[in-house]
């Protein structure tokens, strides 16, 4: 299904997790977001796609178990500033940054404000999997990473501490 800005569709031989499970993508590079929609629906799983992050705070549905995977330079916020906006309104959700243009000290704080991974652009999509995966992993142990997320998350998610 597509509606503006917003591209959701399941992938194939999901799991129950996985079914109930949404990836979101923002981010304002279309190449790099096709190559991510694609790649995670390949690994059976449902995605939104954003180029902003008004579009994604507007449209993303707090009732499914979910990750965002994001650029930290978008036309309207910046990662860190959306992550901040996040955790203010207690949206809980996994944090897995996929940039090109990440420093040390904004991988430091996105960690530290707690982001599941950074992870640069140059890496590849793989990282991103993998990443995925460790928060899927999480929500069917029912322990998750310890991190903050998801207004349903698991026992065991709890608040960032801010210093």
């Amino acid at each position: 299904m597509r509606s503006g800005n917003i591209d959701v569709q399941k992938g194939s031989q999901m799991s129950e997790t996985n079914r109930e499970f949404i990836a979101y993508i923002l981010d304002d590079d279309v190449d790099s977001r096709g190559l991510l929609v694609s790649r995670l629906r390949s690994h059976g799983l449902s995605v939104a796609a954003f180029s902003c992050a008004a579009d994604f705070i507007e449209n993303h549905d707090r009732s499914r178990l979910a990750c965002l995977i994001l650029e930290s330079k978008l036309p309207d916020m910046m990662g860190l500033e959306l992550q901040e906006f996040l955790n203010s309104q207690q949206i809980w959700l996994p944090l897995i940054f996929f940039t090109a243009s990440g420093d040390i000290s904004s991988a430091v704080s996105a960690i530290q404000n707690g982001a599941e991974d950074f992870i640069r652009k140059v890496q590849g999509t793989s990282a991103v999997v993998a990443a995925v995966e460790r928060v899927i992993r999480g929500y069917r142990s029912g322990k998750g990473s310890g991190k903050p997320r998801h207004p349903y998350a698991p026992v065991g998610y709890r608040p960032p501490i801010r210093q």
